[in-house]
């Protein structure tokens, strides 16, 4: 904006191309003008009473524009209110439908108890005493060689194969009791898995 000042009812500025300064009429102000020394065109300043008025102008602007999008939020609350109670109306004045329960899908799992599976339990039981009973024997027979072992009567061929026997008779019981649990554990998962079997 070219530097001004204000003298009676006339506007003293600058040239903006050339600096030169000229002197106008107030009822110029804002208009275009010549400058008398470099012969451009170019835009006379506002007055004072102008830029004062153009100011107002705008904060009217601005307050009018403030006001109109706080009414249009009013507008929009107030539309979305108003749907809300009228959804309710609506949900309120339908009339309830009873629930049904759909069948369920899929197999279904068995009600009856589950089998003991008692063969399978005593085959595990039994297997469980024997290799109990094997462990005991073995263990027994191989403290027996230890401890005769300092006999200068017994051979060490002998007493190599009462090691080895007693240690053969404790692994087959380990292996017994192994069995044992094992067929425990069948009889469990069939037990657990009885339920899961689809109604015939």
């Amino acid at each position: 904006m070219p530097h001004m000042q204000r003298e009676s009812d006339m506007i003293r500025y600058k040239c903006p191309h050339c600096r030169t300064a000229i002197e106008t009429e107030e009822s110029l102000s804002g208009k275009q003008d010549t400058c008398p020394e470099c012969g451009k065109v170019h835009t006379v300043p506002l007055s004072k009473e102008d830029l004062a008025k153009q100011k107002a102008a705008e904060k009217e602007r601005r307050r009018a524009a403030s006001q109109a999008e706080q009414e249009r939020k009013r507008a929009a609350v107030e539309a979305e209110r108003v749907r809300i109670q009228a959804q309710r109306q609506v949900l309120a004045s339908a009339p309830s439908v009873p629930h049904q329960s759909l069948p369920p899908q899929g197999p279904q799992p068995s009600q009856q108890p589950p089998p003991e599976y008692g063969g399978v339990k005593t085959l595990a039981v039994v297997y469980a005493a024997l290799g109990m009973m094997a462990v005991t024997v073995g263990l027994l027979g191989l403290c027996a060689v230890i401890i005769t072992a300092g006999d200068r009567e017994r051979s060490t061929v002998t007493t190599a194969v009462g090691i080895g026997s007693a240690l053969f008779i404790v692994l087959s019981g380990v292996m017994l009791i192994g069995f044992g649990q094992l067929f425990e554990c069948i009889r469990d998962i069939a037990r657990n898995s009885f339920h899961l079997r689809p109604k015939p």
